[in-house]
């Protein structure tokens, strides 16, 4: 039978967390959990007992039970006028009663943490630990709990503080030889610009070139985390409906067909370093998010079956009543993620990682939707989504969801945060998260085009061939399966754009037909005016590529900028230094 759920004209608590402030459950903010805010200044507040504290935990399971039962984060409109709801960090007490109306991750998951310390609860979610955090939580600040009272807190909270949700994350040796680390906790890491070219023992006709190895090694392709990586990896099976498969039913050959296909997995926040760059210059307010420079990237060939073969064995059909709504609306594939938080004994299990894509682009062969167990030939590792993993190619990373444990077929897009409060393009008016409406725009699937200069590196000093010019590489792609049509280099002030001359697509693609890979080139540019003998003279290289639609590139100057710099896809400059011949 054809498995729908419908929730479309429910209440599921989105409203109440599409005004978002700065105090986000969106771990792309997220620093290493380890570092701890500053302690706020308390001296004047009145001392509030710790008893008092914790009675206030009765208002919040009262109004927990109640939104539970209705599935449901509205929060009534009297609560915090009627009752206080106070929470504890370090030594200072917080009245939260009117912030969880506004609570970005939503009303019932803040008052899990109501009359007791929030710092279990920050250690699961680090991103708590962002910039800014902190001053939202101070304008809460009613109190400070006496000396004793602390000490009584912490002797409690010892064995928890102590213990270390990402303890169980993957041993991960020598990775920053590869990767250049964001953050541990969660792990996010993307390729040092090294990592992603071709070695000398694979280049046989110019063992002197730079140029990018066109398919990612598996210990060069980015890391993604949002939450603590499930222990043991994903389910052996996975639910599709009211269907099951195990994982060996998918990898049957006899029961599906394999498939596979090159895709470029990018992050949505890759090169947000410039976009992070650009807004100081410009004075604008500095797009929200991990600095990811250009190695947020990575071009695989994914092995699995097709998920529209998966859906049609759980009862799925492509027909177009299956596809909308009646009343018109596209219905979705949800995907959930076995990544979900602990704190204590308390499992949050609307706390998942989960996307969700168009039912018609789920169904659709030519898109080569994947549910994958392997990358470049090997089986998924811990770390990229084992032993299953959504591929979407021509989309985004953050709806390629890995340790896959459940797909449902809906009539609305996936509940959870990331599909609902994070991952959409916010209009450049929109400068702070208490002034941004994710509801009202659109969830993101495809990316603009972009490219990136990967060699020389940033500030290298580069030397001219005799002829005078210097060797430029990287990568180019265009989502949604938009094809390259040429990239151009610059080089110095003179605006001037030479075409790239070496370019490599996927042969298994043609352009024009677009291709779910990246494009990867090389070329030599003449110096526009070489340095005095023995000196050296700064050049600013750029790279702008156009997709076979016609879009390319935009320069610079805030074009691009978004409050979460997202899809940053401005030219790409890199200034290195020239040497003398």
């Amino acid at each position: 039978m054809p498995f729908v759920t419908s929730r479309r004209g429910d209440d599921d608590g989105s409203s109440a967390t599409a005004k978002a402030d700065s105090l986000s459950s969106n771990d792309d903010d997220a620093p290493d959990s380890t570092t701890s805010p500053p302690r706020s200044s308390s001296s004047r507040l009145p001392t509030i007992s710790l008893d008092e504290v914790r009675a206030s935990r009765a208002v919040a399971i009262t109004l927990l039970a109640r939104l539970e039962a209705e599935d449901t984060d509205v929060v009534p409109t009297d609560v915090g006028s009627k009752h206080r709801i106070l929470i504890t960090h370090d030594d200072v007490v917080y009245d939260i009663g009117e912030f969880i109306k506004n609570h970005p991750g939503g009303a019932r998951r803040i008052l899990r943490a109501a009359g007791g310390a929030v710092e279990p609860f920050w250690k699961m979610y680090a991103q708590h630990s962002a910039p800014g955090v902190r001053a939202v939580l101070d304008e809460l600040a009613v109190g400070r709990l006496s000396t004793s009272d602390v000490a009584k807190l912490q002797e409690e909270l010892a064995q928890e503080l102590e213990s270390d949700p990402f303890a169980n994350d993957p041993k991960r040796g020598n990775v920053e030889e590869k990767l250049l680390v964001h953050s541990y906790k969660p792990f996010n890491a993307e390729a040092r610009a090294e990592s992603l070219l071709l070695q000398q023992h694979d280049i046989d006709d110019d063992p002197a070139s730079h140029r990018l190895a066109f398919v990612t090694p598996n210990d060069a392709v980015y890391v993604r985390h949002h939450l603590p990586v499930p222990v043991g990896g994903g389910p052996t099976s996975i639910a599709v409906g009211e269907c099951r498969f195990d994982v060996a039913d998918l990898m049957d050959e006899s029961k599906f067909r394999r498939h596979r296909v090159k895709a470029v997995l990018q992050c949505s926040g890759n090169r947000r370093s410039e976009a992070q760059r650009e807004a100081r210059e410009l004075e604008l307010p500095d797009p929200q998010g991990l600095p990811w420079k250009q190695g947020a990237i990575a071009n695989v060939e994914w092995e699995g079956v097709l998920l529209a073969d998966v859906l049609r064995a759980a009862g799925v059909v492509p027909e177009k009543k299956m596809v909308t709504t009646n009343d018109g609306y596209e219905r979705h594939v949800q995907f959930a993620g076995a990544d979900v938080p602990r704190v204590g004994d308390w499992k949050d299990e609307t706390g998942f990682y989960g996307a969700s894509i168009p039912l018609r682009h789920a169904l659709d062969v030519n898109r080569e939707v994947l549910v994958a167990f392997r990358m470049n030939g090997e089986p998924l590792s811990m770390e990229h989504g084992y032993p299953l993993r959504i591929i979407v190619p021509g989309c985004t990373g953050a709806r390629w969801v890995k340790w896959v444990e459940r797909i449902e077929v809906a009539d609305d897009e996936s509940p959870s945060f990331w599909q609902q409060n994070d991952y959409r393009i916010l209009p450049g008016s929109v400068r702070t998260r208490a002034d941004a409406d994710f509801s009202a725009m659109p969830a993101l699937n495809g990316t603009p085009v972009s490219s990136a200069i990967i060699w020389p590196p940033e500030g290298a000093t580069v030397s001219p061939s005799e002829d005078g010019t210097v060797e430029v590489s990287g990568w180019a792609h265009a989502g949604s399966g938009r094809g390259i049509a040429y990239v151009e280099v610059s080089i110095g002030s003179d605006g001037v754009w030479h075409q790239a001359e070496e370019v490599r697509r996927d042969a298994d693609q043609d352009m024009r037909g677009g291709s779910f890979s990246w494009t990867t080139w090389r070329t030599r540019v003449p110096l526009p005016a070489a340095p005095s003998k023995g000196g050296e003279g700064e050049i600013v290289l750029r790279v702008r590529a156009r997709d076979v639609d016609g879009n390319v590139q935009p320069d610079a100057n805030g074009a691009c900028w978004n409050l979460r710099g997202l899809c940053f896809n401005g030219v790409h400059a890199r200034r290195c230094n020239a040497a003398a011949p």
